[in-house]
């Protein structure tokens, strides 16, 4: 890797064993190249319990990682590693995390975050992973505005399959009042979470300051009666959808709520339909908000709540209706096909939200794009990116 030009491919061509370095054990050394491995080659690290990153990717643009098995070799309660990524990563635009299986990382397996450090991050496709068990998160990318302002845009998780994290398995936040996160898309993942799984933790989370994102055609087989519930979007997220979602298994299965926020201010203009919730504690879940949410057409059976109103909420503008076992299974879940643009009709005939993306390329002209609108009066409509 350290001989690797620009517009080089570096090639994992079989087993490898790592030492255990700080930040890193490798980290990747140019912006535009490609790291990839034929499905069975393995990087790992060379003991048990590492502390350094695995593979680490800062301050670099137009960076691609395909088709390889990276172990950390952690175990619970054990180690700081993180199989790709890192923390205060500095600026990274048009990031490419594909094909990859993480296995037993000792923090959280995919990482992006910015804490100390200044840095946006931008244009990351993360698609066809599969996380074996982390002990934090699955994939998680964020920024603190502590070294300044700080953002995420135009993120991409895409058919990941999380089956054992001790958190979220699919997270993004953007904690300060400069900083701030937009146009996400989460689709057509799998989570598989354990009983174990923190009870603080929800499976899968636009945490804060999380705006213009979409949580769409994507299942959670088995969630952990959690706090935050199975989806969550919590303090400050504007304009987010959480749609034709399959959930099993969970406590709050699905969760809008304001939950202590940094900047002050409640998700706003949500939009929560035609999900397909059976088997926990409540199928939507709503606390702290003052208004502007919609809970619609969602089929939720053998809950002990179908939409639970947590008694703070104040405001206007909720429009909650046709919630229930009543709603047929054709209408609901995972859809036959998932559809990009795909766009959001109630059972009052009413378009309520839409979203599009365009997935990229590795070209650096070609940027990942999503675009998420919500209109709980109806009309919306967004252009076809794809």
């Amino acid at each position: 890797m350290d001989a690797a030009n620009p517009g080089d491919t570096v090639v994992v061509d079989t087993d490898h064993q790592v030492a255990d370095r700080q930040p890193a054990s490798i980290e990747v050394p140019i912006s535009d190249i490609k790291i990839e491995g034929d499905g069975t080659s393995v990087i790992e690290a060379a003991n048990a319990n590492p502390a350094g990153d695995i593979l680490r990717i800062e301050n670099k643009e137009n960076v691609w990682v395909d088709n390889l098995i990276i172990d950390a070799r952690s175990g619970e309660g054990d180690g700081n590693a993180r199989n790709i990524g890192g923390q205060d990563v500095g600026t990274l635009n048009n990031i490419r995390i594909t094909n990859c299986v993480c296995k037993n990382s000792g923090r959280n397996a995919i990482n992006f975050v910015n804490d100390d450090t200044a840095g946006d991050l931008t244009d990351f496709y993360i698609a066809n992973n599969t996380v074996n068990f982390a002990d934090g998160h699955g994939i998680l990318i964020g920024v603190y505005d502590n070294a300044g302002s700080a953002r995420i845009e135009n993120v991409i998780f895409e058919n990941n399959t999380v089956t054992d994290t001790d958190s979220q398995a699919l997270g993004m936040f953007a904690v300060g009042n400069n900083a701030s996160a937009e146009n996400i898309l989460y689709v057509d993942n799998t989570i598989d979470q354990p009983t174990s799984t923190d009870t603080q933790g929800s499976n899968s989370a636009f945490e804060d300051d999380v705006s213009y994102a979409a949580y769409y055609a994507n299942e959670i087989i088995s969630g952990p009666d959690t706090l935050q519930g199975a989806i969550t979007v919590t303090k400050d997220g504007e304009q987010n959808i959480v749609a034709r979602n399959k959930v099993r298994n969970g406590g709050r299965m699905i969760v809008v709520e304001d939950r202590q926020p940094f900047r002050g201010g409640p998700p706003r203009r949500n939009l929560v339909i035609g999900n397909d919730c059976r088997g926990g504690n409540h199928g939507v879940y709503y606390d702290e908000l003052d208004g502007d949410l919609q809970i619609s057409d969602n089929r939720i059976r053998d809950c002990r709540n179908v939409v639970t109103d947590a008694s703070t909420n104040t405001g206007g503008n909720y429009k909650i209706f046709n919630n229930g076992p009543q709603v047929s299974r054709s209408e609901s879940g995972l859809p036959d096909r998932i559809q990009n643009p795909v766009e959001f009709v109630d059972s009052r005939g009413d378009t309520v939200g839409a979203i599009a993306w365009n997935r990229g390329s590795p070209e650096s002209d070609e940027p990942v794009r999503v675009t998420v609108s919500v209109n709980l009066d109806g009309g919306v409509s967004v252009s076809d990116l794809s």
